[in-house]
């Protein structure tokens, strides 16, 4: 009885507050720009792409969100790969075709991802771009691969595809 109580109470205060975010719609030309609510994020100039990536273990990988890149991934080989991975072999970890939007509805800071699947066996990487005044050069890097084959990354600077940001 307790336990049942104390989990309906947990369940119940979760409930309480609900979580805000916005699913955006992907540019049909342009798969670096999405549109949320009239909100327009767009991350075609925040790196000179493709950019190169390198987590703890020494795996590398190339993210080129926009036009893809070729990725020789063993007996699946891909131009439109937007991240692919440097382990043992290449794999693709995502594609540009359709990626997953998502923007937490924030302003100060402005949080979005972009969500690349169809990776090889299910791979997917996401990226979490966080706006930070203080940074004035966007940087980059791995986060974690958590759970297996989802490869997280984190975006942060000034300027990195929110919209009204003035880089001077």
């Amino acid at each position: 009885m307790g336990a049942t109580l104390l989990t309906t109470c947990i369940f119940a205060l979760l409930l309480s507050k609900p979580l805000e975010a916005a699913q955006c719609m992907p540019d049909n030309e342009n798969p670096c720009i999405a549109m949320c609510n009239g909100t327009t994020f767009d991350i075609t100039k925040v790196f000179n792409y493709p950019v190169n990536i390198t987590d703890p273990r020494g795996y590398y990988y190339l993210f080129s969100p926009c036009k893809g890149y070729p990725c020789p991934s063993g007996e699946q080989p891909t131009t439109d790969t937007a991240v692919c991975q440097k382990a043992d072999v290449f794999y693709t970890c995502g594609k540009i075709e359709k990626p997953i939007v998502m923007w937490g509805l924030t302003y100060e800071p402005f949080i979005f991802s972009f969500q690349y699947p169809w990776g090889v066996d299910w791979r997917i990487s996401i990226f979490n771009f966080i706006s930070d005044p203080t940074q004035t050069v966007p940087t980059i890097k791995f986060i974690s691969e958590d759970p297996f084959l989802q490869y997280n990354f984190e975006v942060r600077g000034k300027c990195i595809g929110q919209p009204y940001c003035n880089d001077n």
